[in-house]
């Protein structure tokens, strides 16, 4: 058991205790990306890359994540046979690496989630308990192992209850008898504004009402958006003049079945856009005029082919644009 713990990578942690991939992804220094970044040649790349996702992917259930993730790396680093295309394949590796990260990240949130859901019922059931603790003289009662005893304690406890209550309900009383010695008058005012709250809980729709509905439906009528996180371009900086742009991708869908099969391959989703950019603009330089639709298309084409025809078409904006929409909450999320 020490020798497996000794061999365990210790990674840096957030202040939640849960495993900091974004240090462990993107440190310019220790990161996996800087690891990659070296490699020299196309062999070279898909070496280091199948190493880390190798000794990333361990555990029982990950078989299929390390033969998508190495197929899909066999793919990028096929027929490489110049300096361009080897920088394009670089671009298209750290797209895969960074991923890995955000399946991570997401993970980690997920794990987050699940371990507060578990403390608040946790609390929940402390404090169901210590209210539960003020019948504890009864349950005595009934578990005693002699019903003669008990019983008779049982209805002393009811009687001495029930001539309390009696008691402080004695002001109540009076006001019942003087309830019922006064005029008639006085119940009608009572039943009036009885019905008036039952008018008012349930209103009969008015016209602007009616019109709200149906701007409702109108508004989530379907194909609807599927926002993802920006994707930045060029993933790398070739002269320090170059900067990255955002570009955010909305998925045009038809059903919630899309959006579960999209949001359930979001790592795949988001590597086919890299791709799909890279293939399109392979000297690293800004997408403009018809390159996006060819991106749109390229793109679309590989995650259909992965989840079925889920997407029905895409737009691709660039950041600034007024149609520039994307999400901050990962995996993904249907626009509003």
């Amino acid at each position: 058991m020490a020798d497996n713990a000794s061999k365990k990578p210790l990674w840096p942690k957030t202040p939640q205790g849960t495993t900091d991939w974004e240090a462990v992804f993107e440190d310019p220094k220790t990161g996996l990306i800087a690891a990659v970044s070296g490699g020299k040649s196309a062999a070279a790349l898909k070496q280091s890359t199948t190493l880390i996702i190798q000794k990333l992917f361990t555990r029982d259930g990950d078989e299929e994540e390390v033969k998508r993730f190495l197929a899909d790396l066999e793919a990028i680093t096929a027929n490489v046979e110049s300096d361009e295309q080897l920088s394009a394949t670089l671009q298209a590796v750290v797209g895969l690496m960074r991923q890995i990260k955000e399946g991570r990240q997401q993970k980690a949130h997920e794990y987050l989630a699940a371990r507060k859901r578990g403390q608040q019922s946790s609390e929940r059931r402390t404090k169901k308990k210590k209210k539960s603790g003020s019948s504890w003289v009864l349950q005595a009662l009934l578990a005693a192992s002699n019903p003669k005893i008990a019983l008779p304690i049982i209805v002393v406890i009811i009687a001495v209850v029930g001539g309390a209550a009696y008691f402080l309900a004695q002001p109540d009383i009076k006001v019942d008898l003087a309830a019922k010695q006064s005029p008639p008058q006085v119940q009608a005012e009572v039943t009036k504004p009885a019905l008036k709250t039952s008018k008012e809980v349930a209103p009969k729709p008015d016209g602007k009402a009616e019109a709200e509905q149906s701007g409702q439906v109108k508004k989530n009528s379907w194909p609807r958006a599927v926002l993802l996180q920006a994707v930045n371009w060029p993933m790398l900086l070739k002269i320090s003049s170059q900067r990255q742009i955002p570009y955010a991708m909305l998925l045009y869908i038809k059903s919630n079945e899309a959006l579960s099969a999209i949001c359930l391959s979001y790592p795949y989703v988001m590597e086919s856009f890299l791709l799909a950019f890279a293939a399109v603009r392979p000297d690293s330089e800004q997408p403009v005029g018809k390159d996006f639709s060819i991106i749109g298309k390229l793109a679309q084409k590989r995650i259909n082919k992965r989840v079925g025809p889920a997407v029905e078409f895409i737009e691709i904006y660039r950041y600034g644009d007024p149609k520039y929409l994307i999400t901050t909450i990962p995996p993904c999320r249907l626009a509003r």
